[in-house]
């Protein structure tokens, strides 16, 4: 198997998409980024973290989902309302974050940036 990659836009995209794969027996990571114009998002860590993924992706060919979210715009996105920000389920305070769906296991601001981080994130059975 291999990781298969798919991107929705907006919250309500993602929570769909979430409760279709819940019952996927692979392993979902959903990763939070800002949106993107021209091939290129708004959050600089957000371009950061593609290419480190680009790289890992190719290293350790994890098995799996990778839903990538896009949040929205800058603006849309500082709005402490949210729906990322306040859903009890979600609650994301920064982007990128990434998230092994259904654990406690998350990786957000320099965490993610880490290659051994995201490698143990991936690679963790």
């Amino acid at each position: 198997m291999t990781l298969t990659e798919e991107l929705v836009h907006g919250y309500a995209s993602f929570k769909n998409r979430v409760e279709e794969l819940k019952s996927s027996q692979a392993k979902l990571f959903v990763l939070f980024t800002g949106s993107k114009v021209g091939g290129s998002s708004w959050c600089p860590d957000c371009n950061d973290l593609d290419e480190v993924l680009k790289s890992l992706k190719a290293k350790v060919n994890p098995d799996g989902y990778l839903l990538t979210v896009d949040v929205g715009g800058r603006d849309e996105w500082k709005d402490k309302a949210n729906s990322f920000r306040t859903d009890p389920n979600v609650k994301i305070s920064s982007i990128p974050t990434l998230v092994l769906w259904g654990t406690q296991r998350r990786l957000s601001e320099d965490s993610v940036l880490d290659v051994e981080n995201l490698e143990m994130l991936f690679c963790e059975d």
